[in-house]
């Protein structure tokens, strides 16, 4: 598979408005007579189909495609092959609630997300349609739950999330008396302690990196996690530290407020995790490190797949080597995704850290290491924060379950989680609204 398939980039898509707006798709039949503004979104195949992939447009996006025109939020509706697909328009800033005003104003943070089908060969075509006028969002079945623990116990988070294919716990404060102790109840706060698919417990401590999740003075003070949006494509809960205290290496420190955000999506095994961070003083340089770990099966039958620099590689030390420790130890400058498949599990699992483009002027590089355990690692070097400069981080966790030792459907993992990706056509208009 060549490098420019690697970095084809498909979806979680952040679609820019203006890059492919001259590959609008055919004209298609008008969905409804009711709705006087669509734009065609036509989605590129990643070479093998994947259903249920999570997408978004923002509220910037949306933004530009009104045109300074009137825009019911509650209108949208997005049109696939099949037909209307659910959709749900949810805030960003401060609450990251699910929206339900028909005539709620249209904010550049805002977010449309959606879940896609997309083929193994060709391209798919789907349409977002919007009113002029105040109309109430759709209504759609909604299974994907958020909830309190069916079973609290130290690994199962303060809050739990499931779908048809996931469980997972996001964390609360520490429970320990003493908050620096290397004790289970001072690990993983604020953080997605625990996660479950296809009844297979995969990971927990993800991501390994976000601020004040172990033993330190600030664990006790995160907030209570409290459900934030609960619609038909995904369920989302919030925890808060106010302030706290980060060491920035040569005996300076500086506060910062945190944020943590935990989503599961309706369908499959999509598992997002969101760190909004503010200086609250100004930091010149600031130096942070993600990680998420694999551990092989002995047999050596497990394959790691990843890539550098869009490069695809693959990692299969043998159960000899494995057994003895004469293979070759894993130290690579990887890209920010790795994908585990276990035929003996017939289970796929990847996480991509740290998605998104950085801001400019600085650094993100890779160092993944191990030998049977497999660590990707991602360092994220900040230079020059301003106070009250809010930095948005997304890490994704993802599972599938089925025969997938071939690469195919790891290699596409970078291209459907990436937010360089498909674009949004031309507005058509119907009518005089």
């Amino acid at each position: 598979m060549r490098k420019t398939l690697v970095l084809l980039s498909l979806a979680v898509l952040f679609c820019n408005a203006g890059a492919w707006a001259q590959t609008a798709a055919p004209a298609a039949p008008w969905w409804n007579e009711d709705w006087n503004r669509r734009a065609p979104l036509v989605l590129p195949s990643p070479g093998v189909a994947l259903e249920g992939v999570p997408l978004v447009v923002s509220g910037r996006q949306l933004q530009e495609l009104a045109g300074g025109e009137s825009f019911s939020t509650g209108s949208l509706r997005v049109i696939g092959p099949q037909g209307e697909v659910p959709c749900q328009y949810d805030e960003y800033d401060g609450t990251g609630a699910l929206v339900s005003a028909p005539n709620h104003e249209l904010d550049e943070d805002d977010e449309l997300w959606f879940q896609a089908d997309l083929p193994a060969q060709g391209p798919a075509e789907y349409w977002l349609y919007w009113n002029t006028t105040p109309r109430p969002p759709g209504r759609y079945e909604v299974t994907v739950r958020v909830h309190d623990p069916v079973e609290p116990t130290s690994l199962a988070g303060d809050v739990q999330f499931h779908n048809r294919a996931c469980l997972i716990g996001l964390r609360g404060p520490a429970t320990e008396e003493d908050p620096t102790k290397n004790t289970p109840k001072n690990w993983h706060s604020g953080t997605l302690t625990y996660i479950d698919m296809f009844r297979q417990r995969v990971g927990g401590g993800f991501p390994s990196g976000a601020l004040f999740a172990s033993p330190g003075t600030e664990i006790k003070k995160w907030s209570a996690p409290r459900q934030i949006a609960w619609g038909p494509v995904r369920c989302g809960a919030q925890i808060v530290l106010p302030e706290g205290t980060v060491n920035l290496g040569d005996d300076q420190t500086a506060r910062v407020k945190v944020e943590h955000r935990a989503w599961l999506f309706d369908r499959g095994a999509w598992v997002l995790f969101e760190e909004l961070v503010t200086p609250l003083d100004p930091i010149a340089k600031w130096r942070r490190t993600y990680l998420t770990q694999w551990r092989l099966n002995p047999d050596g039958s497990d394959k790691i797949f990843y890539s550098i620099q869009g490069e695809p590689k693959l990692y299969q030390p043998s159960a000899d080597e494995l057994q003895h420790g004469t293979g070759l130890r894993f130290n690579q400058p990887t890209d920010p995704w790795m994908v585990k498949y276990s035929p003996s599990e017939h289970l796929l699992t990847g996480a991509v850290l740290n998605e998104g483009e950085p801001r400019e002027g600085d650094l993100r590089e890779g160092g993944s290491y191990g030998y049977a355990d497999i660590n990707l690692r991602h360092y994220d070097t900040l230079n020059n924060l301003a106070p009250n400069e809010t930095l948005r981080r997304r890490f994704w966790y993802l599972g599938f379950q089925g025969d997938y030792g071939d690469g195919a459907l790891a290699y596409a993992v970078p291209q459907v989680l990436s937010s360089r990706a498909a674009s949004l056509g031309a507005v058509e208009k119907r009518g005089g609204g």
